[in-house]
């Protein structure tokens, strides 16, 4: 589903199986929403934000040529928990109207992305109490793969003290 943000209108949308990955059809889904877009709107200054599960080359590029500022959540795969490795402690602000949350900004752009894609990424400080031992559990997904295997508070033995990185 694609919506305007302002007027909670929605502009175009596609049902799906439950089990189709929807990046195959976001691009034709951005291009029929703007073209639903009232044309003074359109003329102006128009953004995009997707959640990870649109996270795909050919909807950034969609957005990208149709001159369509955008913001795409990202999976957090193999190369992204790289880039974040290499992220120095003096790269990161506090997140503005973000309680104990901080970001900073990575270059990111595979071969299928546009040149001037930028990763924002986001860390959040969590105690371990935080953290389902669930681990079909959002945010324990959300952990780097090696804090995922540490105890959580559910185990039967003692929780050492946790790193806590999140993007």
């Amino acid at each position: 589903m694609a919506t305007w943000a302002e007027t909670s209108t929605v502009l175009a949308a596609d049902l799906m199986a439950g089990n189709e990955d929807p990046r195959g059809h976001s691009a034709q889904l951005l291009g029929r929403a703007l073209v639903a877009l009232p044309g003074a709107v359109r003329a102006g200054r128009v953004r995009l934000r997707a959640d990870a599960g649109y996270f795909a080359g050919s909807l950034a590029r969609a957005a990208l040529l149709a001159q369509v500022e955008f913001a795409i959540g990202a999976k957090r795969i193999a190369p992204l928990w790289r880039i974040l490795g290499g992220v120095a402690e003096h790269d990161w602000a506090d997140a503005i109207d973000m309680t104990g949350a901080q970001v900073a900004v990575a270059a990111y752009s595979p071969d299928w992305w546009p040149t001037s894609t930028r990763l924002l990424i986001r860390r959040v400080a969590l105690a371990p109490e935080q953290i389902s031992a669930d681990p079909r559990s959002r945010r324990r997904r959300t952990l780097h793969p090696d804090q995922r295997a540490l105890p959580s508070p559910s185990s039967p033995r003692p929780t050492p003290s946790m790193a806590t990185r999140s993007s």
